[in-house]
Formats: C-alpha cells, sequence, structure tokens
C-alpha cells in the first residue's frame, strides 16, 4: 500500500532508519518493521478507520440515490411507511459510525 498520496509518511525522521542500516547491518524487512512502522502505523489506522467510517456512510448515500445498499433499505421503509424498520437501519448506521470511533481511539492509545 502506497502512503505518499495520503502524507501519512511526511514526517518521517531518518535517523532510526540509518542507526539500523548502518552499524547494525539491520536487512530491509527489520528496518520497515522497526523504524519506519513504528512511525507511521498510529497515522495508518487512522487513515483506515476513516476510510471505513466514509464507506459506510457512502453506501448509505448511494442506496438513498438507488444504488443498492444499506441506504436502499432505508428508502425502501420510509416509502412504505414502515418507520421501525427505518429506524433501526438508522441506529445501526449511527452504531457503525461508533464503533469505529470507539475502535480507533483504543488503537491510537496501545499504538501511542
Amino acid at each position: 500500500m502506497s502512503t505518499n498520496g495520503f502524507g501519512i509518511g511526511k514526517g518521517l525522521r531518518w535517523d532510526p532508519r540509518r542507526c539500523l542500516d548502518g552499524s547494525h547491518g539491520a536487512g530491509y524487512t527489520q528496518i520497515v518493521a522497526f523504524a519506519v512502522l513504528s512511525q507511521v502505523l498510529q497515522d495508518l489506522i487512522s487513515f483506515t478507520l476513516y476510510r471505513l467510517e466514509t464507506i459506510n456512510r457512502a453506501a448509505a448515500v448511494l442506496g438513498l440515490i438507488g444504488a443498492g445498499s444499506i441506504g436502499y433499505l432505508m428508502n425502501t421503509s420510509f416509502r412504505t411507511f414502515q418507520y421501525q424498520e427505518a429506524a433501526a437501519i438508522v441506529l445501526v448506521l449511527i452504531l457503525l459510525v461508533m464503533v469505529v470511533d470507539y475502535t480507533s481511539s483504543r488503537l491510537r492509545r496501545l499504538v501511542v
């Protein structure tokens, strides 16, 4: 996965990579695991969970205009006056967003 377009690797420090590569003879995999990944892991987790939340919201919006997803179910429930079903779908969408936010905050605490 390329992180250049997301701005994740902009704040990388070169010092840990130079230390591992030069005097300690670390291989490429070890440099990536211990020098690079440790610096970008928090941003990578944040961005991945942000994209998951964005995909959930986009699925709802696209379904409302007829693309066929959870938004389609919600729209059909409103059209057929099944408000309990529509409310349950809205609550599921809210719950999904809350779960992603909670997971993101927990993972950030673990990484830092």
